[in-house]
Order: C-alpha cells, then structure tokens, then sequence
C-alpha cells in the first residue's frame, strides 16, 4: 500500500490513564485563566549560585493547593571550559509525586501509574494523539490533550525565559557601568604626565 502525500489522514487516539491526582492538576492547569490579574500568572524568580562555575534561575509560579509550575534554568560550568546547561519547565502535583516536564522538544510525564516521555520535535503526532485520562472515575472527567497542555506550559517556559535573559542583560549592562565608572576613577587617581 501506498503511503498518501496529500490531503488529510486519521491516527487512533492514545488514551493513557494517569492517577487522579495528575489527571486534577493538569484539568485545573488547562482550566486556569491566562490573565495577569490571577496571582498563578506572577512568576517568583530565584537565583541560587552554587560556586563560581554553578548557578540556578528558579521561576516559580504556583495556583496554592492546585499546582506548581517551575521554570528551571541549570548552568554547570566545571572545569569553565565544559559547559553543560538545562532548562525545562515542570508541573508539579502538591505532593511531588508526579510531574510532566517539557525541555521545548521531549515531554516526560511521571506518574506512580505511568511514566513515559515523548520527543515532540521527531514525533509531533504522538503528541497530538496523546489523551489522559484518570485511573479511577471522577465526576466530569473528559480526555485531557498533552498537545494542550505543552502549549500552555511553553507559554510560562517563554515568559520565565525571557525574564532571565532580561535580568542577565540588565547584570552585564550594570557590571559594564561599574568598569566604567572604575577605569575613570583610576585615571583620575593617576597623576598627569607633563610633556
């Protein structure tokens, strides 16, 4: 059989049963207003340094007893001249049991009654076709897109990015200033060559 080059296609949908506590945080995740007013869409940024080489930027948005939504952005520079770096955005039930983490291209999600990942980039149509669903039966449950909850969660992953970069530009704008202001005091404290 031919594979078909044009028009439209179908694929069966991938329903995965995750436990109640995930399926309620991702329906209230998706669920939740994108409106700046909520105080779930103000982000907390924690930068922790870890040794001259080592750093951590922490965005933290949280919707209290609902869910946790960090952005973490790891820089590991030991020896300087290895760089390694990672960051990914996570959401998290209140009790850490479980999470689905997004890297812009792989999707994990780990469960105590399922853990798979998925790379989004090699195999976008898993992702779409992926629906979850709860282990056990909850009022009003309906199949929850992974394709959707990617896209929301990359929405915070931008924003939370862009913050961090701001804040290294407004650091290295801050420390190019200091030189500044250092170099002319240190002319000024050197004195003049007469000719």
């Amino acid at each position: 059989m031919a594979t078909q080059e044009y028009g439209s296609k179908v694929v069966d949908a991938n329903t995965v049963k995750v436990s109640a506590q995930l399926y309620r945080v991702v329906k209230s995740f998706l669920n939740s207003s994108l409106k700046t007013i909520y105080l779930w869409n103000t982000g907390v940024h924690q930068y922790r340094r870890f040794g001259e080489w080592s750093w951590e930027d922490v965005v933290t948005f949280r919707k209290a007893g609902k869910w946790t939504l960090k952005y973490i952005d790891k820089v590991e520079q030991n020896p300087p001249s290895e760089a390694k770096s990672e960051n990914y955005v996570v959401l998290e039930t209140p009790n850490l049991r479980s999470h689905i983490k997004f890297d812009g291209v792989r999707v994990e999600v780990v469960d105590p009654v399922v853990a798979f990942t998925i790379d989004a980039h090699k195999n976008p149509v898993e992702l779409e076709r992926t629906l979850l669903v709860p282990d056990r039966d909850l009022p009003f449950a309906e199949p929850l897109s992974l394709a959707e909850v990617v896209e929301k969660m990359a929405l915070y992953f931008e924003t939370a990015q862009r913050h961090i970069e701001e804040c290294a530009r407004k650091g290295e704008a801050e420390a190019s200033a200091e030189a500044a202001v250092e170099a002319s005091a240190q002319s000024a404290r050197e004195p003049a060559v007469s000719g």
